[in-house]
């Protein structure tokens, strides 16, 4: 039995679990079938996280700062393919 590769530690596990019950909270919402798909991709079409988009739209909204984006570097990375038209 081979053990799969991890990327975190069991310490940096317990120290990013630590982090986000200290300094965050998380929202979560329900979106019809099929939609979640159209927010992720037009999060990816402007160069966007789901969650920047979402609170760049909730700031946009309100006319003033509610939500603090992400610092550019923080968070997931996504590799985005973009094609080129011939």
């Amino acid at each position: 039995m081979t053990k799969e590769k991890s990327y975190y530690s069991p310490a940096q596990n317990k120290a990013t679990q630590k982090y986000l019950q200290e300094k965050r909270q998380q929202v979560r919402f329900w979106v019809r079938k099929g939609e979640l798909d159209d927010l992720q991709a037009e999060a990816e079409s402007t160069g966007m996280s789901m969650a920047a988009y979402v609170i760049k739209a909730v700031n946009d909204l309100a006319d003033r700062q509610i939500l603090t984006p992400p610092e550019k570097g923080q968070g997931r990375k996504r590799a985005v393919e973009v094609k080129e038209e011939e």
